[in-house]
């Protein structure tokens, strides 16, 4: 009997959801998909305290069954580097430097890179390492000149990279 019910309440059954994902949320993941394991993406969805339809924290089997929901692929290393693309750490390993002096390099438009969202991981192209810009600053910061991410156009006696 479902008399105890106030007039205008869902008719759901026994295990249906009360909750939809937000519409943009389908974007989101599948934007990441291209850059990131099952795992990862469901790290950066609870840094984002976005939640699942049901209200629950991500965990990477919730991330696959809504890959597989709404059919979208998994993450493929081997087409992410065939797109010859590289993330924050990988590119620091390439260059020699810390990554936090990629993200800086980022940060300064030194090097162009795209990031799906905040906490996702950057893609970076992989030949963008070895432009002469970015070796010119890579340089630079390793020999202790000026150093290009904190220069100030302002001071004249700050020098600056050509």
């Amino acid at each position: 009997n479902r008399d105890h019910r106030r007039s205008g309440e869902d008719d759901r059954r026994r295990g249906e959801r009360e909750s939809q994902a937000p519409p943009d949320l389908e974007t989101t993941i599948r934007g990441l998909t291209e850059v990131a394991p099952d795992r990862e993406i469901a790290r950066i969805l609870n840094l984002l305290r976005l939640t699942t339809a049901s209200g629950k924290t991500w965990l990477p089997h919730r991330v696959a069954r809504f890959r597989q929901q709404h059919h979208l692929p998994a993450f493929n290393a081997a087409a992410y580097q065939q797109k010859g693309l590289v993330n924050l750490k990988q590119a620091a390993e390439i260059l020699g430097l810390e990554p936090m002096t990629i993200y800086r390099l980022l940060k300064a438009n030194l090097l162009t890179g795209r990031q799906v969202i905040r906490y996702a991981p950057w893609a970076i192209a992989k030949e963008q390492l070895h432009h002469p810009s970015v070796q010119k600053a890579v340089a630079a910061l390793k020999a202790g000149r000026a150093n290009p991410l904190t220069q100030n156009a302002h001071n004249p006696n700050q020098l600056t990279l050509a």
